[in-house]
């Protein structure tokens, strides 16, 4: 079976290191299914499935049978260690699939004592202050005992909550299952959200390390995890597991060579990563000079390079997603059109564009605000434009306002009627320009508590983690708190442009304009001192037309990744489940 594992994982090395990349978790206490790529997760997974089955070790027949040895274990009291001793060998038998010769099932309360740590009450305990582990100080397969704190213990206490060098420590709530096996030099107190196992008859703690770790990959954990919200693992839970157990000799055979495909596995992992942040550093290289270069028009070298370069570039989901961004602020810097309006200055639009609000304020149709705030961050939006665009405050350009609510949620007498009321996740969940439908409803007794709107109104979201996210309506509307409109839109503005440019400000929006702690929120004066390039209202159907076409050239290529990704990931399972028979 060496040899099968051996060639499973050379001969599909492009498959491993290229199925479905993943995003990595910030923390290293996550499931061991974390890993960055599918295919080496799922490698992962199927050895630790061929370990727990004998399928990746030697069986020796002169090695004392597992059962045997427990059985011999039972008939007399260990030094110092209560066993969970079963009346009978036959006992342990307590389950009916198939294992190789000389190894047995059992379950974990046979095979070892356990019990949970101290319980954290600094007010009440007392005794000597020892440094303990938390389970924020448990990872699989190690320990970060950078940041220890210290409880008082009894001396009578220390027995029972310490762990020695080949104890196993098991999260109980949380990623439950979750373990690592104590080689510390000195006991190490725990709480008491960690089980501690002792192991007797010679058991090899570190295989049953590699046992919850296959317990954690394909989800069986589960099986023993109970509770409503953080589900934990109970004593009695952990006792009633059961271990396929081979000979004592050929556990440590198993754990060597387990150890031994890990490390190739990682390596392979850490060569995909690698790989993957070469490729990232390449397409940003490419891309940065189409974006902070005055010259990087459609002719452009920049372009040229990303031409003949395209399908090694943009080879990934990712990738196309930072060309889907550059896309946008080329279009809105004007670099995707060609501009021809040596006949125009920028004052001429501008000044077409102030004749137009005086003619609104006069009318009354439109407030008179003219004052705009400042903020770091605001003037970096201004760059290079080409001849005959202005510059403009998104304040200039319409009248910008927010929804409301009626109060209280929910209140019969306002709600559940025949006039739409948006909220935020009606707008981000939309996959397109257009807001798709809506959630809930008014009645007209709710109007005078929210704002109404008629159809092809622009909407921007305006607080949480989901600002800055816009959409159009073309449909009569109320809106909440959390949606700002953008109302009496100029005649010199396209809103399908508007709405293009504001996609483009989304991460800018979030990261830098959003003020307030906590929750971020862009109030009003955020959004109308905003800076934006303004183009003759026929460039920006043209714009809008060009970016349309080619952002929609990068959504197919990104579907026919997600078809290819998905083949691979099937392909990936078919191996494993045919590596498993």
């Amino acid at each position: 079976m060496g040899n099968n594992i051996n060639r499973l994982l050379v001969e599909h090395i492009d498959l491993w290191s290229s199925a479905d990349v993943e995003k990595r978790s910030g923390r290293g206490r996550v499931s061991v299914n974390s890993s960055g790529a599918y295919g080496i997760s799922k490698l992962k997974e199927v050895i630790l499935c061929l370990a727990m089955t004998g399928k990746l070790s030697i069986q020796d027949s002169n090695e004392e049978p597992a059962l045997d040895l427990i059985a011999r274990f039972t008939q007399q009291e260990k030094d110092g260690v209560g066993i969970n001793h079963p009346s009978k060998k036959e006992s342990l038998g307590i389950d009916n699939s198939p294992l190789p010769n000389g190894w047995g099932w059992v379950k974990f309360g046979d095979i070892a004592q356990h019990n949970s740590g101290k319980t954290l009450d600094k007010g009440r305990n007392q005794g000597i202050l020892k440094s303990y582990i938390t389970t924020s100080n448990l990872y699989w397969g190690r320990f970060d005992l950078s940041e220890l704190r210290e409880m008082p213990f009894q001396e009578s206490e220390l027995e029972k909550f310490s762990a020695e060098q080949g104890d196993l420590l098991i999260c109980e709530g949380g990623d439950a299952g979750r373990a690592a096996v104590w080689m510390g030099e000195k006991p190490i107190c725990f709480q008491n959200h960690i089980h501690r196992a002792r192991f007797y008859g010679g058991i090899n703690p570190f295989y049953i390390y590699r046992f919850f770790q296959k317990l954690s990959v394909t989800g069986e954990i589960n099986q023993y995890r109970k509770g409503v919200g953080i589900a934990s693992m109970s004593s009695k839970s952990l006792a009633s597991i059961p271990i396929p157990l081979p000979p004592v000799a050929e556990q440590a055979r198993i754990v060597y060579r387990v150890d031994q495909l890990m490390v190739l596995c990682d390596k392979l992992d850490a060569s995909c990563e690698n790989a993957q942040n070469f490729h990232e550093s390449m397409v940003l290289e490419a891309l940065d000079p189409l974006v902070n270069t005055r010259d990087a028009g459609i002719d452009s070298p920049a372009w040229q390079r990303i031409s003949s370069n395209f399908d090694e570039l943009f080879s990934s989901a990712k990738s196309v997603t930072g060309l889907k961004n550059s896309i946008l602020g080329l279009g809105v810097l004007g670099r995707l059109t060609r501009n021809n309006f040596d006949h125009m200055d920028e004052s001429h639009l501008y000044d077409q564009l102030r004749l137009e609000r005086s003619r609104l304020i006069s009318l009354g149709l439109l407030k008179e605000k003219i004052q705009f705030i400042d903020f770091d961050g605001l003037n970096s939006l201004k760059g290079h434009i080409p001849h005959g665009w202005c510059w403009v405050r998104l304040g200039e350009i319409a009248e910008i306002v927010r929804g409301g609510s009626p109060r209280p949620a929910g209140d019969p007498r306002f709600y559940d009627g025949h006039i739409p009321f948006l909220k935020v996740g009606d707008v981000t969940r939309s996959t397109g320009k257009m807001v798709e439908g809506w959630t809930a409803s008014i009645k007209e007794a709710g109007l005078h508590k929210t704002r109404l709107v008629k159809g092809r109104t622009v909407l921007l979201t305006n607080s949480g983690a989901t600002l800055g996210i816009p959409a159009i309506c073309d449909f009569e509307t109320t809106f909440n708190d959390g949606i700002a409109a953008f109302i009496n839109l100029s005649e010199f503005v396209f809103d399908e442009y508007l709405h293009m440019y504001l996609t483009h400000l989304s991460s800018w929006f979030l990261n830098i304009a959003a003020q307030g702690q906590g929750q971020p929120n862009l109030n009003i004066d955020i959004i109308r001192a905003t800076w934006m390039p303004l183009p003759p209202i026929k460039t920006q159907h043209e714009i809008v037309s060009k970016v349309d076409e080619i952002l929609e050239i990068c959504s197919s290529l990104q579907a026919r990744m997600s078809t290819a990704g998905e083949l691979q990931r099937k392909i990936a399972d078919a191996l494993i489940e045919q590596a498993l028979i």
